[in-house]
This record gives C-alpha cells, sequence and structure tokens, in this order.
C-alpha cells in the first residue's frame, strides 16, 4: 500500500486564493493524501470555501499565526510524511507523487524548487533562504515526533527553528530539480509586508537552539548556530534600514539574547 501523506495548510483570509490553492492538492497526481486546513481566525469567507470541499478535516483555532497552526495541525495528522503549503500559493499536480517516489528510497526530506508570481521579491536575496521555509520541502513524520520539532509561536519566520532544526537532526536530505511550487504575491500576506516584527527572527533563533539542546547536538552546532545567528540579524538590520526603522531596540535584543543562548 502507498504511504500516507499528510498535507497540512494554516489559513487566514485567504478567500480570493484558497479556493484555487485547494483543488492544486486534491489534484495531485499522489492520492493517498489527508488534507488538513488549519482556520487560524479567519473573518472573511475562507472557512466556508473550504468547507464546499469533502474529504477536508478542516480544523478550527483562536487568531494566533501560522507557527502555532501547523503545530496544532500535527496533532491531528497520520501520514508518513508532511508538507505544509501556505493557502495563497498553488501546487503543480506531481508535487506529493514526485516527493513520495524519493522519500521511499530512505530520503529523511526532500527539497525542490519555486516559482514566484509575480515576482515581488526584488533580488535573489530577498528571496528567503531555501533552508528557512517548510512549504517547499517533504519531511518524514516519525523524525518531527522523536525529535520533538515544532513551530515558534511567533507571527512571522514561524517556520525557520522547524526547517533548521528538522535539517540538523535528520541523516539526508535531496533536492530534485523542479519547480513544484508556485509561490503568489498576496499583499497582505506578512512576506510581502517584509518582516514587520524584526524580533521575530530572533526569537525564532531562540527557539532553534532551544530545539537542539534538547536533543543533545548544540555544543557540536555552537559555531555554525552563532554564524547563522549574526547572519540573519544582519539581513534583518539591512531590511530595518531600508525601511529607515530604528533598529536599536532590535540591536539591543540581538547580542542579549545571542548571550543568554551562549551561556
Amino acid at each position: 500500500m502507498k504511504s500516507l501523506v499528510s498535507v497540512i495548510v494554516p489559513f487566514y483570509n485567504t478567500d480570493d486564493f484558497i479556493e484555487s490553492n485547494i483543488e492544486s492538492i486534491i489534484n495531485q497526481t499522489y492520492k493517498n493524501i489527508e488534507i488538513i486546513y488549519v482556520n487560524d481566525g479567519s473573518t472573511d469567507n475562507s472557512e466556508n470555501i473550504v468547507k464546499k470541499f469533502n474529504n477536508i478535516l478542516l480544523l478550527n483555532t483562536p487568531k494566533t499565526n501560522a507557527g502555532d497552526s501547523r503545530n496544532y495541525g500535527l496533532k491531528y495528522a497520520h501520514g508518513e510524511y508532511v508538507f505544509f503549503f501556505d493557502s495563497d500559493d498553488l501546487i503543480d499536480f506531481k508535487c506529493v507523487e514526485l516527493c513520495v517516489e524519493q522519500m521511499d528510497n530512505n530520503y529523511d526530506c526532500v527539497l525542490y524548487s519555486t516559482n514566484v508570481i509575480p515576482p515581488y521579491y526584488k533580488t535573489p536575496n530577498e528571496m528567503m533562504n531555501i533552508t528557512n521555509v517548510v512549504w517547499n520541502k517533504c519531511f518524514r513524520m516519525s523524525l518531527i515526533k522523536k525529535y520533538n520539532i515544532w513551530f515558534s509561536n511567533i507571527n512571522n519566520s514561524n517556520d525557520l527553528s522547524f526547517t533548521h532544526a528538522y535539517l540538523t537532526l535528520c541523516k539526508n536530505y535531496i533536492v530534485i530539480p523542479y519547480k513544484l511550487y508556485n509561490k503568489r504575491c498576496n499583499p497582505s500576506s506578512i512576506m510581502t509586508k517584509n518582516y514587520l516584527e524584526p524580533n521575530c527572527v530572533i526569537n525564532a533563533l531562540k527557539d532553534l537552539s532551544v530545539i537542539l539542546k534538547n536533543n543533545n547536538i548544540f555544543k557540536s552546532n555552537e559555531i555554525i548556530f552563532k554564524e547563522y545567528y549574526l547572519k540573519q540579524c544582519e539581513y534583518m538590520e539591512k531590511i530595518l534600514n531600508k525601511k529607515c526603522i530604528n533598529i536599536q531596540e532590535f540591536l539591543n535584543s540581538k547580542f542579549t539574547t545571542l548571550d543568554e543562548i551562549l551561556k
């Protein structure tokens, strides 16, 4: 029997996008899929659109953030493999099938490329690092549970801790040469607003250190972690300067949090 795959999609007020998003998932060439949509307190018509479709598990949570909604969806997921998609995007019909082929060959993670529609990132550096996001990857559920990997309960960058912890703890991964995910420009999304809460990045990095420490691998990765921490903070400083936002509070938090982590 083919492996069961879980697809978890948090959503908040994406009624202009969510119907086509659902159709791109239910029309996958791979059919043994359980689809879980987590309503993160939507106030528009998104929930009613999801209800029109059969064979979708709809979960409701109070308004928090996508990270918390993904954690909630994981509690109800039974798949051997799991995807986390965003509700305003489109997934290539062969995405799940191509990834499962690799996961069944004993890879712990499959990474694939993305189209951006339209291209609202100005430079390659403004397109998030491939390891920072979850929607261009397939994960193994048993490893998530074994290492207790979770999403940060913050408004943006909430998948940073999850992806980096997972890729550090898994034994291998493969990058396949296909563009299987279509990232659509949603003007109301957090990503389009360019990280309006800069300290979320610092909090996500702190959460990453907690997961690594809980699995007794922080010390062996301490130098790499510190370099990555400073690189992410440097990137955030550039965004804040570009937006003419006072960065002193961010800088203070940056160094005090790093000192706290490295104690």
